[in-house]
């Protein structure tokens, strides 16, 4: 069963330090149609979102390791927010020891790189 699709925007904000990952995926993102923000760190995209710079985010697409802030630091500053649980979050991760969906009630799973585009293209039809 399809997820319902709760939000109205179809804006993906892709959370990525590795500049040719962010804009790559960037622009699988806007092939669709869908329209795209992208930050090179988590405190860049905090930034984004609590000043609503953008629109909220249907889907955010979350590098795990990067730096100053990793993804998990990320997420405990986002779990802060008031409307943190309906931001749904993929982890995009080369390691093995990315997140367990468990650590918080909006990470989605994750997404190991390099992914194809197929599975990006059903993440984002599934949720936005």
């Amino acid at each position: 069963m399809r997820a319902e699709k709760r939000h109205r925007s179809q804006a993906v904000l892709v959370v990525e330090d590795e500049t040719d990952v962010r804009e790559l995926t960037a622009d699988v993102i806007a092939s669709t149609g869908r329209t795209v923000f992208t930050a090179r760190s988590g405190v860049e995209a905090l930034r984004l979102l609590d000043h609503s710079e953008i629109p909220r985010p249907c889907l955010i697409l979350l590098d795990w390791l990067m730096a100053p802030m990793c993804g998990e630091e990320f997420l405990v500053r986002l779990n802060t927010r008031e409307d943190a649980p309906e931001l749904p979050v993929l982890v995009l991760s080369a390691h093995a020891n990315a997140p367990p969906e468990t650590i918080t009630a909006s990470v989605l799973g994750t997404l190991r790189k390099p992914f194809e585009v197929e599975e990006l293209n059903r993440v984002l039809e599934e949720y936005c």
